[in-house]
């Protein structure tokens, strides 16, 4: 019978084949180290960029924490003052400038508050009037040369935030008006004087009680007549 299946070719040359390989796997390991050399520079300009972006947030709340230490030198008369308070918002300086009346203290509505943030690459300083809850002034740190606008934006809003306080430190609620907004203090209110009376005295004394008074005899007692049907 006659071999009709076909003999396989022989393999080429494993040389050429080594050197062929070889080549292919270069190409792919010199684009991949390009690659990763190209990432490592964007991952360190970014880093870089983010450094020097901090460093001007900082810088730019150092002066805005100074303009406010001089606006709560403003003179509000005998009830009202300014009290600037800094605190800590997720790693960055928050500032806040509280209007203070001195006859509730504790009740502080009217402040500015300002706050820093670098998320996603983009700085940002924001002024948000507290009694409002809007905000009244921003400065973004996408460009550099945003910071040059700082003098003119802590004017602009520190102006318009002290034009929203002075109706309330013009008109001011009247002593009247806090009194009636206090809690009730149930503890001051004043004891019942029969109560007062009864503390004083023992009512379980059998002393008081005459001797004739309100004694049922037994002799007295007439059963009840009762019919029955």
């Amino acid at each position: 019978m006659e071999d009709k299946s076909k003999p396989y070719p022989p393999p080429e040359d494993s040389d050429g084949l080594d050197n062929s390989l070889s080549s292919t796997v270069d190409v792919f390991s010199s684009r991949l180290q390009r690659k990763l050399r190209e990432q490592e520079i964007a991952e360190s300009q970014i880093s870089k960029d983010a450094e020097s972006r901090k460093s001007a947030i900082l810088k730019a709340m150092t002066s805005v924490r100074k303009a406010l230490q001089e606006s709560a030198r403003a003179q509000l008369g005998k009830r009202f003052l300014f009290e600037l308070e800094v605190t800590d918002n997720e790693g960055w300086p928050k500032l806040e400038l509280q209007l203070i009346d001195r006859l509730r203290p504790d009740k502080r509505e009217h402040g500015l508050i300002v706050n820093a943030s670098d998320r996603g690459g983009r700085g940002l300083i924001s002024f948000v009037n507290k009694q409002r809850t809007e905000c009244i002034g921003a400065l973004a740190f996408e460009d550099p040369a945003e910071i040059t606008k700082l003098p003119v934006l802590l004017k602009t809003t520190i102006r318009r935030f002290l034009d929203s306080i002075a109706p309330f430190v013009l008109k001011p609620a009247s002593q009247q008006d806090i009194e009636a907004d206090k809690p009730i203090e149930f503890e001051n209110v004043e004891e019942d004087r029969t109560s007062k009376r009864l503390a004083g005295e023992d009512v379980f004394i059998e002393d008081d009680i005459l001797e004739d008074g309100n004694i049922i005899i037994p002799e007295d007692v007439v059963p009840l007549n009762i019919k029955k049907h």
